[in-house]
């Protein structure tokens, strides 16, 4: 052939020449795909483990597996797909309750468990505020615990430690309206506003208010209820020193009372406070009402009644002990009565026969005034039948019974004791000899004025004649023997009687 020319080695006659090896590379160099810098990768030849750093940069990239690595360069991310792990507040939003800062809720929030506790809050360091709730309106917090047949709490409070602790600590403020720290609603069959249990030593308090307004109360407790026994405070001590209630005045001067009761009632026998004694056998000396008063000098009162109109400043009953009891151990009074128009005291026996004042010792008066009666009278014993002498009798002494009497008779009889006093509705002014176990006493009027009866058969009364005994039992007639008269006459009469007539005549008595 011609003209000559040089032949040369296709590729792969080339390859079988060099006795397996391509480009000066064995194939192994080509099957490792660390010497690769071109080109896909079937994903049958990606398996393994990868110790350098792979970066993903195109958006378009996908991965389903297990991945490992901090993965700081992920983005497109969704949080509904996690399901292991902790989110850092970092990448929350402020909507969302976050574990290391304070909170801001701005939509209502509920809360719901079915045991335990449905809310837990804790502080571990000492001071400042477990949880702080600020409220333009509203409630701050409401509860509503629907615990059917079991022991429900609204609120339960545990508070521990060794410095002033409190419960519930509020602080309420506010230009106008009013203001309640508590406000409660309670409609349950035997519920409680508020109950405080105390088992701790020491000075405690159930509860315990201060109140620095100058027109403001302690504690204002309103009973709204029209019927009923009800009370708008009940207060219960089962010390036997204990106190109901204790009420101090702490200032050392102004007049307001440690206690004060008010009653609006119009109705008879209302009562602005009310002292009970509910024993029916009580230790002596108990009192429903005590008032003591520990000052050493001045005029201090340990009771104090007044009255604005015709009442009673101080009104005390009593079936069978004493309405009004007053004692002193010194040398001051019992019972003292003041009065600069009216009476220093008034004593009223309301029924006929009663005993309005009674006195068991000496009693000591300046001037005495007796209204009602008109004779000075003494209590003698009648040894016969007591009701067979009546008001305006005369009597006399009865010789076989000491210091008795009986019904006069017998004209000029020297044995004449004086005339039963309480005749024609006019009482003895004052009696004596009314001494205790003494039957069948009648008062026989020895001085004063008494209405008796009269015979006037024999002669007329006018006024001014001596009267004596009579042949009529228990009459008196005029005095016209004067030799008989000495010893025996009863006194003068002060009224008229015709001449054959019997009847009442008003005596001045005066035992002659």
């Amino acid at each position: 052939m011609g003209p000559r020319r040089q032949l040369t080695a296709t590729p792969n006659a080339l390859f079988a020449l060099n006795t397996g090896t391509f480009n000066g590379q064995a194939p192994a160099f080509y099957q490792n795909a660390a010497n690769l810098n071109a080109g896909l990768l079937g994903s049958a030849r990606l398996s393994g483990g990868y110790t350098n750093v792979l970066s993903l940069t195109n958006i378009g990239n996908t991965f389903a597996g297990t991945f490992a690595g901090s993965g700081s360069s992920l983005t497109g991310l969704n949080a509904s797909s996690l399901t292991l792990g902790t989110v850092p507040d970092a990448r929350l939003s402020s909507n969302v309750a976050l574990l290391d800062t304070a909170q801001i809720f701005t939509a209502s929030k509920t809360f719901t468990g079915t045991g335990g506790s449905t809310l837990s809050i804790s502080r571990a360091t000492p001071g400042g505020l477990a949880l702080n709730i600020v409220n333009g309106g509203g409630s701050s917090i409401f509860v509503n615990n629907n615990a059917a047949g079991l022991i429900g709490y609204g609120l339960n409070l545990s508070v521990d430690g060794t410095s002033t602790k409190y419960g519930v600590l509020m602080d309420i403020t506010g230009a106008s309206g009013p203001g309640y720290g508590i406000y409660q609603s309670n409609s349950t069959i035997n519920g409680r506003g508020l109950q405080a249990d105390m088992s701790g030593t020491g000075t405690t308090y159930g509860v315990r208010i201060t109140n620095n307004s100058p027109t403001g109360y302690g504690g204002y407790f309103n009973n709204t209820s029209l019927t009923g026994i009800t009370y708008g405070l009940y207060c219960e001590n089962n010390s036997a020193d204990g106190y109901g209630i204790f009420a101090l005045h702490d200032s050392s001067t102004g007049t307001g009372p440690a206690i004060y009761g008010r009653s609006d009632s119009t109705s008879s026998f209302a009562f602005a406070i009310h002292g009970l004694i509910n024993s029916t056998t009580p230790g002596g000396s108990s009192a429903a009402v005590r008032g003591e008063n520990n000052g050493a000098a001045g005029s201090g009162i340990g009771v104090w009644g007044s009255q604005d109109g015709g009442g009673y400043g101080v009104y005390g009953t009593a079936v069978n002990g004493y309405g009004v009891y007053g004692r002193s151990s010194g040398t001051g009074r019992g019972v003292y009565g003041y009065s600069t128009g009216g009476y220093g005291g008034y004593f009223d026996t309301g029924v006929a026969g009663g005993v309005a004042l009674y006195v068991n010792g000496t009693a000591s008066v300046g001037v005495i005034t007796i209204r009602g009666g008109a004779d000075l009278a003494e209590d003698f014993a009648v040894a016969g039948p007591a009701e067979a002498l009546e008001p305006g009798m005369v009597v006399m002494i009865d010789a076989e019974h000491v210091g008795g009497i009986k019904l006069a008779d017998g004209a000029y009889n020297k044995h004449v004791a004086g005339v039963l006093s309480g005749a024609n509705g006019l009482s003895a002014a004052m009696t004596m000899g009314k001494f205790e176990g003494q039957v069948n006493a009648k008062p026989v009027a020895l001085s004063g004025r008494v209405w008796t009866y009269v015979d006037a058969s024999t002669a007329a009364v006018e006024p001014g004649d001596l009267l004596t005994t009579s042949l009529t039992p228990g009459h008196a007639m005029v005095a016209s023997d004067s030799s008989r008269s000495h010893g025996a006459t009863i006194g003068k009469a002060m009224s008229r009687m015709p001449k054959g007539e019997k009847g009442l005549v008003l005596v001045l008595v005066n035992l002659q």
